[in-house]
């Protein structure tokens, strides 16, 4: 996989990494990544004594759990492949099913490898504009600009 499509998807996965129906406010990425981590655990850890950790993150993930929203009609997955990098605009039909039947193993190795770097003490400018990207909220510009002071 290339190196920015891995970045981007790391960044798409941080952007939709929501605490509020825990009542937990997250305002790092360093925060979101710990939150998605112990969350993970606390909701499906126990299959880690029967599959692979990168394998239960996607299982988890294709359970669309409420700390990570994340696209799932298979239009929007495909549309959201494309901006992320992971298929060409002209993608033929079968690229699309390949990309389809792998959405979910693809996003649960990207999280396996965020939160395994999960200490993240600041974001590079191409990381946040990423982020923005696939986040555009206010609020999050505005947490982005006070975490550079």
């Amino acid at each position: 996989m290339n190196p920015n499509t891995i970045e981007n998807v790391k960044a798409y996965l941080l952007a939709n990494i929501d605490g509020a129906a825990y009542d937990v406010e997250l305002s790092t990425d360093a925060e979101r990544v710990k939150f998605i981590a112990e969350t993970f655990a606390r909701e499906y850890g126990w299959t880690l004594k029967r599959i692979p950790r990168n394998r239960a993150l996607s299982e988890w993930l294709a359970g669309l759990p409420t700390a990570l929203t994340v696209d799932f009609y298979n239009s929007d997955v495909l549309a959201r492949a494309v901006v992320l990098g992971l298929l060409p605009e002209d993608a033929t039909e079968e690229q699309e099913d390949r990309l389809l039947e792998n959405w979910w193993l693809y996003l649960g190795r990207i999280l396996g490898r965020l939160i395994d770097g999960a200490v993240v003490p600041h974001l590079d400018e191409i990381t946040r504009k990423r982020v923005l990207q696939f986040n555009p909220e206010p609020e999050l510009a505005k947490m982005l600009q006070e975490a550079d002071k």
